[in-house]
């Protein structure tokens, strides 16, 4: 068990954690483009390009911009990100911690222990539930 709470462990993650996160921004910051609007205000806004224009491949260049133009891959990219990996992860590691509970619960307890449990579960399972409730319409009508 300390293994896994080693400071060589903790500092993989995190530098893991910041280049994923600056991997996953690229593209943002690729199509980013600054709009003067007036003398005195600056506006930043994502240019997407309108159509694909992939090298010597026509043919695939058409096909995706027949079915999959860079705006839609845009919003598949960004749904699976921000939306489908947390939800994903967050039930995965909720669900690990209600398992637990859920086998110390069958381990005779006090009274006061079962109603810590019971409390605890409503807490993820109000968490989780949240999580999706707020941001599903979000991604609906994207």
């Amino acid at each position: 068990m300390a293994l896994f709470r080693s400071s060589e462990l903790a500092r993989v993650v995190i530098l893991a954690s910041w280049f994923l996160s600056f991997l996953f921004i690229t593209p943002i910051t690729i199509y980013t483009e600054l709009n003067e609007k007036d003398n005195s205000t600056n506006e930043c806004r994502i240019q997407w390009p309108m159509q694909w224009n992939f090298v010597n491949l026509t043919e695939v260049s058409k096909f995706f911009n027949t079915y999959l133009t860079p705006l839609h891959a845009f919003t598949i990219y960004t749904f699976i990100l921000n939306y489908l990996i947390p939800v994903s992860t967050i039930v995965i590691l909720y669900s690990g911690i209600l398992r637990r509970l859920h086998r110390k619960s069958k381990i005779k307890k006090s009274k006061s222990k079962t109603k810590s449990n019971r409390k605890i579960t409503r807490m993820v399972l109000t968490i989780i539930v949240c999580y999706i409730i707020c941001w599903s319409p979000y991604w609906f009508y994207q």
